[in-house]
C-alpha cells in the first residue's frame, strides 16, 4: 500500500492541499515576524561603527529601509505572475526551467539545495539558541538581586531617565567615513537586520487573495519596520555614548540597562519573544519550499504530503525540524550564517533577472500591478554589490565553504534529479513510513 486509505475518514475534507487562511493582518504579522528577529538589537552598533557619524547612521537605516521597499515590491509582482509557494524557488522555475533542460531548473535546484539542507535550518538553529539565551539570562539575573543592588539601580535609571544623552543626536554628520568599504559594510550590516522582506512569498498559496494582499502586507510592514528602526537607534543614541553603543554586543540589552535598571529583563524577554517568533517564521517558510520542491522531484517526494487532517505539509516540517535540532547540537553557528549571508544577496539578485525574463517570456497574463523597470535592475546592482563586498573586504575560508557547498549541489542534481537515478524500492519504504507516521497523502481530490 503506497497511500493511506483515505475512506476510512467520514470527515475528511474533499481536497487535500494548503489552504488559503492568511488574511491581510496575519500575511502583516508573519513578515514582520521575520524582519523584527535579532538583527535590530545586535546591528546598531556596527552600523554605527563603519558609518562614522550619527547622521550617516540614521541616513543608512532609512536607506536600507528605502532598498528593503524596492526589493519587496519587486517580489510582489513576481507573486503575482507565479502564484505558486516556494518564492524564489518558483520563480526560477518558472522563468529558467524552460530555457534548457539540464540548466534550466538548476538554479531552483540550488537554491532549494542551499535554503534546505544549510542555511534555513541553520538560521533556526541560531535564532532558537538565541532566543534560549534570552530567556534564561534576565531569570538568572533576578535570582542573584538583593534589595540593595535594586535601590541603587532604581535611582540610576531615575536620573538616567531625566538627562538622557541628548548631546549625541546634535552632531550630525561629525565624522563621517565615505570610504567605499566603511559605507559597504554599514549598509551590508544595516540591510541584514531588514531581511526578510521577500519571504511572503514562499507561502503564496496560503494568502488570501495574494493578488492585493501581498503587495498590500509589503507597503505596510516594511514602512513599518522603517520606522520602527530609526526611532529604536534614535532612542539608543539618547541615552547610551557613541562608544557605549560600538562596544556593546547587544545595544538593547545596555539600553534597558541603562533605563530600566531593575526591570531591564524585559528587553532580553522581549528580544526572546521577537527571536522565537521570527524563528517559528522562518521554519514556517522554508517547509513550503521543502513542499514545492518535493513536488517537482527535486526533493523527497513525501516531502509534498499533506497532513490530511491539518493540512499541513507535516513530512516536509518533521525534515526541516530535524535539520534545525542537528545544527542546535553543532554549536555555534553564527559565523557560519554571516559568511553564507552573501548567498542570499545572490539569489535576489537572480531573482531580478528572473522577473525581467517573465515579464518577457508572459508578456500576456493578467498582472494586478507592475513596478517601473528601473527597480529591479537597482536590486540587481545592489545585490551584485553587496555579493561582492564581504568577500573582496574581507576573504575568508567560510566564503569558499559555502561556494564549496553550493557547487556540491550539481552532481546531487544530476545524478538524483537529471539522471533519476533512484533506489525506488529504499524510496518507496521511506514514503510509505513518512506516510503513516504523518498522516499525509499526496495533494489531490478525493473520492468520497
Amino acid at each position: 500500500m503506497n497511500e493511506i486509505d483515505m475512506k476510512t475518514e467520514p470527515n475528511a475534507e474533499a481536497n487535500v492541499g494548503l489552504k488559503r487562511e492568511m488574511g491581510l493582518f496575519s500575511a502583516i504579522n508573519f513578515i514582520l515576524a521575520i524582519m523584527i528577529g535579532s538583527g535590530i538589537f545586535v546591528s546598531p552598533a556596527s552600523v554605527l561603527k563603519y558609518s562614522g557619524s550619527v547622521g550617516m547612521c540614521l541616513t543608512i537605516w532609512i536607506l536600507c529601509g528605502l532598498v528593503s521597499l524596492l526589493g519587496a515590491l519587486a517580489f510582489a509582482e513576481l507573486g503575482t505572475i507565479v502564484p505558486r509557494s516556494g518564492g524564489q524557488y518558483a520563480f526560477f522555475m518558472d522563468s529558467f526551467g524552460p530555457l534548457h533542460r539540464f540548466w534550466g531548473p538548476l538554479p531552483a535546484f540550488l537554491y532549494s539545495w542551499t535554503m534546505i539542507i544549510l542555511i534555513r535550518p541553520a538560521e533556526v538553529a541560531v535564532i532558537v539558541m538565541t532566543f534560549s539565551e534570552y530567556l534564561c539570562q534576565p531569570i538568572f539575573d533576578m535570582i542573584c538581586l538583593n534589595d540593595a543592588e535594586i535601590g541603587d539601580k532604581v535611582k540610576k535609571t531615575l536620573s538616567l531617565v531625566a538627562l538622557g544623552n541628548h548631546k549625541n543626536l546634535t552632531k550630525g554628520f561629525q565624522g563621517t567615513s565615505f570610504a567605499p568599504k566603511d559605507l559597504a559594510l554599514a549598509f551590508y550590516s544595516g540591510l541584514w537586520a531588514y531581511d526578510g522582506w521577500a519571504t511572503l512569498t514562499t507561502i503564496t498559496e496560503e494568502v488570501q487573495r495574494p493578488e492585493k494582499n501581498i503587495l498590500r502586507s509589503i507597503i505596510i510592514s516594511v514602512p513599518v519596520v522603517t520606522g520602527l528602526y530609526v526611532f529604536m537607534n534614535i532612542a539608543y543614541m539618547t541615552v547610551l555614548s557613541i562608544p557605549d553603543i560600538m562596544a556593546s554586543k547587544a545595544v538593547a540589552v545596555s539600553f534597558g540597562e541603562k533605563v530600566l535598571g531593575p526591570f531591564s529583563f524585559i528587553i532580553p524577554f522581549g528580544v526572546a519573544l521577537s527571536t522565537f517568533g521570527c524563528a517559528l517564521s522562518i521554519q514556517f517558510g522554508v517547509t513550503r519550499l521543502c513542499y514545492v520542491s518535493g513536488q517537482d522531484g527535486f526533493m523527497l517526494e513525501a516531502f509534498s504530503y499533506i497532513n490530511y487532517k491539518k493540512f499541513t505539509p507535516s513530512p516536509a516540517v518533521i525534515f526541516q525540524g530535524l535539520g534545525s535540532f542537528v545544527f542546535i547540537l553543532s554549536g555555534d553557528l553564527v559565523q557560519l550564517i554571516e559568511f553564507s549571508s552573501f548567498l542570499m544577496w545572490v539569489s535576489y539578485g537572480a531573482s531580478m533577472v528572473s522577473l525581467l525574463v517573465l515579464r518577457r517570456v508572459k508578456q500576456n497574463i493578467f498582472k494586478p500591478y507592475q513596478v517601473p523597470i528601473w527597480i529591479p535592475v537597482f536590486i540587481l546592482l545592489v545585490s551584485i554589490y553587496l555579493a561582492l563586498a564581504p568577500i573582496i573586504n574581507y576573504p575568508d575560508p567560510m566564503y569558499l565553504f559555502a561556494v564549496f557547498f553550493t557547487a556540491a549541489g550539481i552532481p546531487v542534481y544530476y545524478w538524483f534529479v537529471y539522471k533519476k537515478r533512484v533506489h525506488r524500492g529504499v524510496i518507496g519504504s521511506l514514503t510509505y513510513v513518512l506516510q503513516v507516521v504523518c498522516e499525509a497523502v499526496p495533494p489531490q481530490k478525493l473520492e468520497m
